[in-house]
């Protein structure tokens, strides 16, 4: 197993991991970084020190918190940085929140590398908040690979007043060939998904037929690369998580959505 780099200036906090389907549930050769392009820069290499690397950078850097495996393919971990970083870009006639997000994406481009980004247009805004006591803006951005979202990637930028980023928190998942390809090939359809959620919901003299929404077909760098995420549900009863291979149709993990308030022996609320 690669060793874990930890560098911080502050008590180390466990970080979170997002794993998204239709709800939530179940380093380097030297301090040079060269610019990404198509596919990324492969083997993957990060600054032997990602402090050094930032202050350097943008002096006003105060604490980094970083847990990842460098691997050629690409970073594994997370990465927590605080500050006040200023990026040169002129906002002026911008909007506040189009402002926000000019410097959000400055940063992102800066640091495609260091990041493992190899377009702008992999990543998606998928959120946008300003706090009403602080004003501070956050962008939470998550990154596809194709038409795929990749659900182990998740960025989230926060931008003050001045428009300074004084946050950023990475989740960063590589990218290997075997996944890239993985993301092109023909896949069980939505209909086909269904049915084997269906099947499995289904209890001899049951009367209720299960209900099961429509999946989302997204990517992850665990093989098999690309998997169904979808829910299932029985009458009244909470529903069941599913992640299915997304090629062979076979049930990888499920879950019961409903977290218990204490331990339960003999089945869950789903059951």
């Amino acid at each position: 197993m690669l060793p874990s780099l930890i560098t911080s200036s502050r008590p180390a906090c466990d970080r979170f991991w997002v794993f998204l389907f239709c709800l939530v549930f179940i380093l380097g050769i030297s301090n040079s970084v060269t610019p990404a392009r198509e596919g990324g820069i492969r083997p993957y290499s990060m600054p032997q020190n990602l402090l050094e690397y930032f202050q350097g950078k943008y002096a006003t850097v105060d604490t980094l918190e970083v847990r990842i495996q460098q691997t050629s393919d690409g970073p594994l971990g997370q990465l927590d940085l605080t500050g006040a970083i200023v990026m040169s870009v002129d906002v002026t006639g911008m909007t506040p929140e189009d402002a926000a997000r000019a410097v959000a994406a400055a940063f992102l481009a800066e640091e495609a590398a260091v990041l493992d980004i190899p377009s702008p247009a992999d990543m998606h805004e998928t959120s946008l908040a300003v706090s009403t006591e602080g004003g501070i803006t956050a962008i939470q951005y998550a990154r596809y690979i194709g038409q795929l979202p990749f659900v182990d990637v998740s960025i989230r930028i926060e931008v003050n007043e001045s428009y300074a980023i004084t946050h950023v928190e990475a989740t960063l998942a590589p990218v290997s060939a075997a996944l890239t390809s993985a993301v092109g090939q023909t896949t069980l359809t939505s209909e086909d998904v269904k049915t084997i959620v269906r099947n499995d919901l289904v209890r001899s003299n049951q009367p209720v037929e299960p209900t099961v929404p429509d999946p989302t077909l997204v990517a992850t760098w665990r093989s098999p690369y690309v998997v169904w995420g979808v829910t299932g549900s029985v009458g009244e009863k909470p529903a069941w998580g599913y992640k299915i291979d997304a090629f062979t149709g076979e049930i990888l993990n499920k879950t019961c959505t409903v977290v218990p308030v204490r331990d339960t022996t003999g089945g869950t609320s789903c059951d």
